[in-house]
């Protein structure tokens, strides 16, 4: 697959970008578990360890979902502590 994530900028070109990845693994028949995402940073993330946003609907590492989500995973189980 291309690196290109479509327009970085665009939230819906890296959301159909995403899909588009995952249907095509889906196609070469690569087990779900094993499937990747490309971040919008461009990191391949294993689809388990992704981070989606519930608003947007856009799959992240998990340093650019700590960037988007506007605290580290340790801040916010410190919240809930």
């Amino acid at each position: 697959m291309c690196l290109d994530i479509a327009e970085r900028n665009d939230k819906l070109s890296i959301m159909a970008s995403q899909v588009k990845f995952i249907k095509q693994q889906e196609k070469d028949e690569i087990p779900a578990k094993h499937t990747k995402i490309r971040c919008s940073c461009l990191t391949l993330v294993r689809w388990v360890d992704a981070y989606r946003c519930l608003y947007c609907g856009i799959f992240y590492c998990r340093a650019c979902a700590e960037q988007h989500f506007g605290k580290t995973i340790e801040e916010y189980r410190a919240e809930r502590a």
